[in-house]
């Protein structure tokens, strides 16, 4: 229990979101002051408070010295030291002062405000209007709206990362790979088939047996459906390992939505409100957005999603309860306006609608899908895009996948060397986004039911270095960086969960 990071649970968005709704319950007149302190326990069981904040504690101790990732008492001694807290906070405090100010010129080059109220229109607007409805700017035509930051930036970033031990520092080259610590701890196959044994090659699976054992998936679907219909979807263990084995597209929303503490109907609510927002204010980061989404977001599986993409996005801006730093001593730069870009604090990196593009597949209910991205952004996405320490960020997701491939697949590790590239250079993009907007959009549902089963982002790591493994013959015959950059931009006929079964049972060569 000493391990037990109290702190965690109580930035959960869950956390958060019960302190909200019970501030909101004991506000109303029919509470009275003097029986309140009796009645809360009750008040709060009858809410389902009490249940959520378990389910939270019950995650964190799954998590706290336990499965891969730990690192054990045998191997500390041969690895560097962590870097401190203060390290994580500057590298992400210069990142954040950076691109502040840098948004911040450009506002006073436009001469356009970071934000500013929208006169609301008189009358009753047409139905459709919601639906369409974008914010504009005049912008000179030889303006380039650049994005904030972008992928490379924060790979730089994870790169500046060291041990504050100096005699570790002298460790020999490839001790760690490129980056200048070891964060991942045991990713060995073996901790990792220990840790999910469900994803041994002899048990059946979403997105590898479905396809050709309908009697397997009947039974499967119908296990999933009577989860949902009974009692025992309060038990989220029940739940979580039943997502171990993959979900049914049909039922992925519900079971996700159980996995994740997200009560639809309020998301609807909430989203409602989000969309009133997006009318009432225009934040010059809405323009940033319009670039994002034209320039990643248009793909042969999103395009029909226009709208919905700039809805989310732009409701994601507006959103206060995104856990938009995982630091919370970050602050503005000195110079930077009073006001933040976006009432949610989030500065969006390059590609940010890769992320929500999935979810707009996922549920074809706007508000369903928002609500869900958000719960999956608050617990795993946002440290994807900032430079935090938890076993969620992209420090922990880089070391990992390139301790994995560094110890199997050590000959394309060495070859990307004599072609001028690192495997961090290869894999770094699909970290970042957890492969969205690389895989299909039913194979990365079906990774993401892993990562949210097993509530780690080690399957992401797992598959980048299946990836590299699967292509590590193909890659020898190549002589320059670009020619391996395109091998590796191909994922049409990647199959998520295949390859991370095959990668674990040492398979794939």
């Amino acid at each position: 229990m000493s391990g037990l990071n109290v702190k965690d649970i109580i930035e959960s968005y869950s956390c958060h979101k019960c302190h909200l709704d019970l501030i909101d319950e004991v506000s109303k007149p029919k509470h009275k002051a003097a029986t309140l302190r009796r009645m809360l326990p009750s008040l709060m069981d009858s809410m389902g408070i009490v249940v959520t904040i378990q389910n939270e504690v019950f995650q964190e101790l799954e998590r706290v010295d336990t499965g891969p990732g730990t690192i054990p008492p045998a191997l500390a001694k041969f690895i560097s030291d962590a870097p401190t807290p203060d390290q994580y906070l500057q590298l992400q405090q210069a990142l954040v002062d950076r691109v502040t100010d840098a948004f911040t010129a450009m506002a006073a080059r436009l001469d356009l405000p970071l934000r500013s109220s929208v006169e609301q229109p008189s009358g009753r607007r047409r139905r459709g209007d919601d639906v369409s409805f974008r914010h504009t700017f005049e912008l000179p035509e030889d303006e380039d709206i650049s994005f904030l930051y972008t992928p490379d930036d924060l790979l730089d970033a994870v790169m500046q990362l060291e041990s504050p031990n100096i005699a570790r520092k002298a460790a020999p080259p490839g001790t760690v790979g490129r980056m200048g610590v070891l964060l991942s701890g045991d990713v060995s196959l073996k901790a990792l088939l220990n840790a999910w044994p469900e994803l041994s090659i002899t048990n059946k699976h979403m997105g590898v047996d479905d396809r050709d054992d309908v009697v397997w998936f009947n039974e499967h679907y119908a296990r999933g459906k009577a989860l949902l219909s009974s009692p025992t979807a309060l038990l989220l263990s029940v739940a979580r390992e039943y997502a171990k084995l993959g979900i049914p597209s049909g039922l992925r929303p519900q079971l996700w939505a159980l996995l994740l503490g997200v009560d639809l109907d309020e998301a609807r609510t909430e989203y409602t409100r989000l969309r009133a927002a997006i009318r009432s204010e225009r934040l010059l980061l809405d323009a940033l957005t319009e670039a994002d989404i034209n320039l990643h977001g248009l793909d042969e599986h999103y395009f029909v999603f226009d709208s919905e993409l700039y809805e989310i996005f732009s409701a994601a801006l507006r959103d206060p309860a995104l856990a938009h730093a995982r630091h919370p001593n970050l602050h503005p730069s000195k110079g930077s306006p009073p006001k933040s870009p976006s009432p949610s604090g989030m500065l969006p990196v390059a590609g940010f609608v890769r992320y929500i593009g999935p979810f707009c597949m996922l549920s074809s209910d706007p508000a369903e899908a928002y609500g869900l991205f958000r719960a999956v952004y608050n617990r795993y996405i946002c440290g994807f895009h900032q430079i935090v320490s938890s076993r969620v960020g992209l420090p922990y997701l880089c070391s990992s996948t390139e301790m994995l491939i560094a110890t199997y697949c050590p000959t394309a590790a060495a070859f990307l060397e004599t072609v001028g590239l690192t495997v961090l250079d290869v894999v770094h993009p699909w970290l970042v986004f957890g492969f969205a907007g690389f895989l299909a959009p039913v194979e990365w549902a079906l990774l993401w039911d892993r990562v949210i089963a097993y509530d780690s982002v080690l399957p992401i790591a797992v598959l980048a270095a299946a990836v590299v493994d699967l292509r590590s013959d193909a890659l020898l015959t190549l002589s320059s960086p670009d020619d391996v950059l395109d091998l590796f931009a191909d994922f049409t006929a990647v199959q998520s969960i295949a390859l991370i079964q095959g990668f674990l049972a040492g398979m794939l060569k």
